[in-house]
């Protein structure tokens, strides 16, 4: 079993007062309009990635905000695989191969420090605070988190050479092989333009000299002794991977900008980079950790040909090293097979944003190990059905057979 996250629990985040959700490795959340699928995808982001949280954050900024996860799948070898000094720090917390972590801000825009990672402790039945070295094993194992969010921040998502986007994420991950064949040659040629254009360079150009020279002579004039250099920093390997950002061609056309297009085609852009990720994780095998990869509604602008095509590189995803969190209300992106995992979000004065229980569970209750019943209602048209129905009313009933129905 892979490592992933198998409960959440939220408390207190935006338009959420408490909630608790059961993922599987590939979990839709559906649901109308503000009902919340985002700020569940953005508690379950900010578990895994520390920041501080505003005013906005709180769903009442008198209590703290605190997101708890049941991390499954952490055997031996995902143990094992961690720094020596890690793997004695977390062992103690594992039993039956699973962790229970929780993050908390006690206030709105705290400091850093105040925000703790807090894990269980199956032994005494309590929360142990900030633990070393747990922060950075549950790191390892559940690294921080690709989200690609709605399109009105697509373009800025796609073109900021920052590590912590969805493209600098995804040209990580696929400039892997080529920084492990060229590390050397590329190494090499910064060392020579290092040479050339920084202030300590041994075969620095003779304009900068000439530059240098003269301004120099006006230094030397009021104060003797001191001269200037011109220097140009020179990036990394690591500085160059980051600062990566996406150029499009349409046809024999001029190198465009990615934000000169309109939504359909930044969305077929970003989708298109999901499905190739996909192909690269297929062929390198799944890593010892799993990433999560939370999306807000992949089908938008698309053809439906074209999100039968993202659905399928999705589900190769999460067979391949990550663990798939979406936000959908397209029936073509839930299966009949996914229907039983999927998370019905709804929002009132009273519960705030909460899930319903799951179909799948809520079949077994009534039915326990219901195979025929789970095959007959989990076909497209009637999960379609059930799932994408647009509810009101406090209750809600679905006939499992011509004598029973169970609420839901």
């Amino acid at each position: 079993m892979a490592v992933q996250l198998e409960r959440i629990e939220i408390e207190n985040f935006r338009s959420i007062i408490s909630a608790m959700l059961e993922l599987s490795a590939y979990t839709p959340i559906v649901g109308y309009n503000n009902s919340g699928k985002s700020n569940s995808i953005a508690a379950i982001q900010w578990l895994l990635r520390r920041t501080v949280l505003g005013s906005g954050d709180f769903c009442n900024a008198a209590n703290p905000v605190t997101v708890s996860a049941t991390v499954a799948g952490i055997g031996a070898a995902q143990i094992g695989a961690l720094p020596a000094g890690q793997q004695g720090q977390i062992r103690p917390y594992v039993v039956d191969e699973k962790i229970r972590v929780r993050r908390t801000q006690p206030t709105p825009a705290c400091r850093a420090p105040e925000i703790t990672l807090s894990v269980w402790d199956f032994t005494n039945e309590a929360w142990v605070p900030n633990p070393t070295g747990i922060d950075n094993a549950i790191g390892v194992l559940l690294p921080e988190p690709i989200r690609i969010g709605a399109m009105e921040d697509a373009a800025e998502d796609a073109t900021k050479a920052k590590s912590s986007t969805t493209i600098g994420k995804l040209l990580t991950e696929f400039l892997t092989p080529v920084r492990a064949a060229h590390h050397d040659e590329l190494a090499g040629i910064l060392a020579e333009v290092e040479r050339r254009i920084s202030a300590q360079g041994d075969l620095r150009f003779a304009e900068l000299l000439a530059i240098e020279t003269a301004m120099s002579q006006k230094i030397d004039e009021l104060f003797p002794s001191i001269s200037a250099r011109l220097h140009f920093s020179v990036p990394t390997m690591d500085e160059l991977i980051k600062a990566g950002t996406l150029k499009l061609i349409e046809g024999a056309g001029a190198v465009r900008d990615f934000s000169s297009y309109g939504h359909g085609t930044q969305r077929s852009v970003q989708m298109a980079l999901i499905r190739h990720l996909a192909d690269v994780k297929r062929t390198a095998g799944a890593a010892v950790g799993t990433t999560l990869l939370l999306i807000d509604e992949p089908e938008l602008y698309l053809h439906p040909f074209a999100i039968e095509q993202v659905k399928a590189a999705l589900k190769e995803l999460s067979r391949n090293g990550y663990q798939i969190v979406f936000s959908t209300h397209s029936p073509l992106l839930v299966s009949s097979s996914d229907a039983q995992y999927t998370l019905l979000m709804r929002k009132d004065a009273v519960n705030g944003t909460h899930a319903r229980q799951r179909l799948l569970d809520a079949i077994q209750n009534i039915v326990p190990d219901s195979v025929h019943q789970m095959e007959q209602l989990f076909t497209l048209s009637n999960s379609s059905n059930i799932l994408f129905a647009i509810w009101t009313g406090a209750q809600h009933r679905l006939d499992l057979s011509t004598h029973s129905d169970f609420s839901y």
